[in-house]
């Protein structure tokens, strides 16, 4: 016959399990895909694919309990964030990022999110989660440049909420009852929205914002025409990635007497002969700009 501890550490064992596993089937459902195809990189101006793995996992609530998560693709250097602080700790180098459980049953979320802006999340179930309906709505959210805000929903738990972001720097959150929206600033980047009910429950959704789209790359001169050695031009770059670096193709023509790394500069004519002014920026676009010189 068996030992009757061993029966009661199968039997506590297999309502871990009976809890946890349908739990973290909600959680795989409300997060989707887990992989990012749709982000562009602001960079390269490629479409970023970027995954992890595993992208879910069911861990015990006893400290010291760990998660290898690896990121596939991208663009280094990754950014790692988790969302409950409270319950566990994440160590992060590279591609590779420990996950440990710090103390506590609840649920989790891992956000990595690459030098490109694409972000990708994996969920944690640890422990014996509890039977809190507090959810919120969306879990996932993707603002593209040209999304100015992003409403949220929270529900079930116990009301009030409190509403609360993991990085203030990137926007701005006007919370109302179960309602709130979130107003993204210029830049890009990923964080969590969370939301906490009168009982202490807390979950996040994770939040990426794409960074602005760049202006093509451009140059103007004024004058265009210079009629005469020593004439000046003031030309002024707009769009594309500062820093900017400004040449000649002939330098006998002409030649930059301004700052070369500046966006706006002078150009002086030397000799007759039309002449091209150069224009590179960060990403090496070139726009070339024709000076006439009868």
């Amino acid at each position: 016959m068996e030992p009757r501890g061993n029966t009661m550490r199968k039997s506590n064992h297999s309502r871990r399990l009976w809890l946890a596993v349908p739990t973290l089937t909600y959680l795989l459902f409300a997060c989707g895909c887990e992989t990012n195809e749709g982000v562009t990189d602001s960079e390269s101006g490629v479409r970023g694919v970027l995954s992890i793995e595993p992208s879910a996992a069911v861990v015990d609530a006893t400290a010291g309990q760990s998660v290898t998560f690896t990121v596939v693709g991208g663009r280094l250097p990754y950014n790692w964030q988790i969302n409950n602080t409270d319950i566990g700790t994440l160590t992060a180098h590279g591609k590779r990022g420990v996950y440990s459980v710090r103390e506590g049953s609840g649920a989790n979320v891992v956000l990595v999110t690459d030098a490109g802006g694409n972000s990708v999340s994996a969920r944690i179930v640890q422990g014996e989660i509890s039977e809190s309906s507090l959810a919120i709505s969306p879990a996932v959210a993707n603002m593209p440049p040209n999304q100015a805000t992003e409403i949220f929903t929270a529900s079930g738990g116990q009301p009030p909420y409190r509403w609360s972001l993991s990085a203030s720097q990137l926007g701005s959150l006007r919370a109302q009852g179960n309602n709130a929206v979130y107003n993204r600033g210029p830049n890009g980047g990923s964080l969590f929205v969370r939301v906490t009910d009168s009982l202490g429950h807390t979950v996040g959704a994770a939040l990426t914002q794409e960074p602005p789209t760049p202006e093509e790359l451009k140059a103007s001169a004024g004058p265009t025409t210079l009629d005469n050695d020593g004439d000046k031009s003031v030309l002024t770059a707009t769009g594309g990635r500062p820093p900017y670096q400004w040449s000649v193709t002939d330098a006998a023509l002409g030649s930059i007497i301004g700052s070369s790394t500046k966006s706006s500069t002078v150009y002086m004519r030397n000799h007759n002969g039309d002449n091209v002014v150069v224009l590179r920026d960060a990403n090496n676009t070139v726009f070339n700009l024709r000076i006439e010189q009868p």
